[in-house]
This record gives structure tokens, sequence and C-alpha cells, in this order.
């Protein structure tokens, strides 16, 4: 008697806890519209690819004359959400150093074109960006 009950008992947990792996597994592949992931297979990338990127901050990255009077340099980092649609919003500093470059790196984000969206299972998707910039007083 107690191992036809074991093997009932044993025989219905397995029956919960296939089913409820099964809806797990469903919710997965419907993605909030608002996510925002951090890596995806194909990353966002800005038009022309990294030496197009490197070639709008020289151009467009303006050392502020405060740093430069007060010798400041160092890295600034930022972040930005690569839209559906390849435009960049949520610019922001996590980490600055003042004098107006923090201020002049958010003015840069803000003149960037339009980026390749990233992509996850083949659709666009938003991606959070991280961007350092470094200033160096020469």
């Amino acid at each position: 008697m107690r191992k036809p009950l074991f093997y009932l008992i044993l025989s219905i947990c397995l029956f919960f806890s296939s089913t409820s792996f099964s809806q797990t597994s469903q919710k997965t592949n419907s993605i909030p519209e608002d996510t925002v992931f951090t890596e995806v297979k194909q990353m966002p990338s800005f038009p022309g690819g990294r030496d197009s990127l490197n070639t709008f901050m020289n151009r467009n990255i303006v050392y502020p004359s405060a740093a430069k009077e007060a010798g400041k340099s160092g890295w600034v980092y930022s972040c930005f959400i690569v839209e559906k649609d390849g435009t960049l919003s949520g610019a922001e500093i996590f980490r600055g150093i003042g004098y107006g470059c923090d201020e002049e790196v958010l003015r840069a984000i803000k003149l960037m074109p339009k980026w390749e969206p990233g992509l996850h299972e083949g659709k666009p998707v938003r991606v959070k960006q991280n961007w350092p910039v470094h200033f160096v007083n020469n």
C-alpha cells in the first residue's frame, strides 16, 4: 500500500512541476515593450562603426575652458538608451569630473545621429549603452 501511494504522490508532483515549468517558459518569450537590455546578440552600433564614432567625438567634443584652466583631466562615464528606432534617450552621467566636462559629454550625446538599434531574437529592442569619454589636458 505504501509504494503505490508514494508513486501516486511522486507522479502528481512531477505533473505540477512540469506544468509550472511550461508556463514559466511561455512567459519568458513575451518581453515587455519597455524592457531595456544591457546585452543582446546584436548590439547597437553608431552609423559607420567605431571609427565613425571616434571621428564624431573628435569633431564635436570641446574641452571646456574651465577644465583647461583648472588643469582637470580624467574620464567621464555616461550612459544612454538606444531606442528601437535608433534614437537616443535617457542620457546621464554616472561618474563625472566636473568643470563643464560632464555637460559637454551630454551635449555631444544629444548631437549624435540615429544608431543602428540592437536586436534580440531578430527584433529591435531598447539597449543601454555606456560611453566613457577621456579628457586629457595638454
